[in-house]
Parts: C-alpha cells; structure tokens; sequence
C-alpha cells in the first residue's frame, strides 16, 4: 500500500483536468513562479499573525534543526476557518474511491500516467453513492477531502468525482507532519 501511494505522489495524468475553482488555493500557490513563492508566503504569515489562531485548524511543526520553537502552519484557508458551519473531513483512498495498478473490473474511469517505475494505468472504483453523499453533506457541512497521495493524481481523481464541485478545499501528502522518528501524521 506505501509503495501505491508512493507511486500516486509522482504520477501525473496525461490528460488535462478542467480549470480549478478559486477556493482550491492549493493550485494557484503552486502555479506561482519560484520568484513570486517567498512573497506569496511572506503575505499569508503576515495574515496568519493578524488572525486569532484556531487551534482545530492547525497543526504546530518542530523545524528541521530541532532547537525547540514550534512554526505555525495553516492547513486551510481562512474562510474555511471562519466559517459557522461544521467541517467534515474526509479520507479520498481507501473511503471514496478504490485504486490500484491490477486488473480490476469496470473500473469507473482509467488514467493513464507516468510514476517512477514508468508508464502506469491506475483503475479507479468511486463508492457507490458517493456523489449523492457529497450532495446531501454539502447542505450542511464545508467538506475537506485529504489524502496521503500526491496533487497531481488526487485532483484528476477529484474532479472526476466533484463535478458539482461541493468538495470546498483538497489536501495532499504534502500536509502530512513529519516526526523525529520518520513517521507521519495526517
């Protein structure tokens, strides 16, 4: 299972998915130019430090050299944050959709891509009813989807899966915390 999501994280779908919607600020960040990166990071700590911290939404992450002082990192963006309606989170792997490289029958949709280990064709299985779902939760809730995987393949998965884009934010392997002893938490 590490190795599949290990090879989730490099895949990158041949074919394009449609443009995000704003709220997916995970992509716009990504989009920027390197030389634009540190500016764009300057202005969001400069926000963070004028906003009341939430401690729900956020996670504390010791830096690389261990001296002690904690960094501050905001795992979702602010309307999120100060919005009144509840939050639910949900795992994409293993809980809404099913993947893998095998044979699998009438897989839902394929995607053809490239990972470490080369040229991959990743069958995909949605759980049944999971539009309807997300449908009748988004009436109530602002949902989250996470997952282990990387950005490339979680967003095509998703976007294969959203199309009434009531899923209000994404997030990667990339928002995993690492510890001391090289595991990580979600």
């Amino acid at each position: 299972k590490q190795q599949h999501a290990q090879d989730h994280q490099q895949q990158q779908p041949q074919q394009q998915s449609r443009p995000q919607l704003q709220r997916h600020q995970h992509q716009q960040q990504s989009q920027q130019p390197q030389s634009q990166q540190p500016q764009l990071q300057q202005r969001q700590q400069q926000q963070s430090q004028q906003q009341q911290p939430q401690q729900l939404h956020q996670q504390e992450t010791k830096p690389a050299d261990e001296r002690g002082q904690g960094v501050m990192q905001y795992l979702l963006p602010q309307e999120l944050i100060q919005s009144k309606r509840k939050l639910l989170v949900m795992d994409l792997d293993e809980t809404m959709v099913f993947s893998t490289f095998e044979e699998m029958k009438n897989p839902d949709f394929v995607i053809d891509g490239m990972s470490k280990s080369g040229r991959v064709k990743t069958k995909v299985k949605v759980r049944p009813f999971l539009r309807r779902f997300l449908s009748e939760c988004s009436k109530k809730y602002d949902i989250v989807v996470f997952t282990a995987s990387g950005a490339p393949y979680a967003n095509y998965v998703l976007d294969k899966i959203d199309v009434d884009c009531v899923i209000a934010h994404r997030l990667f392997g990339d928002s995993l915390t690492k510890f001391g002893d090289g595991k990580y938490i979600k």
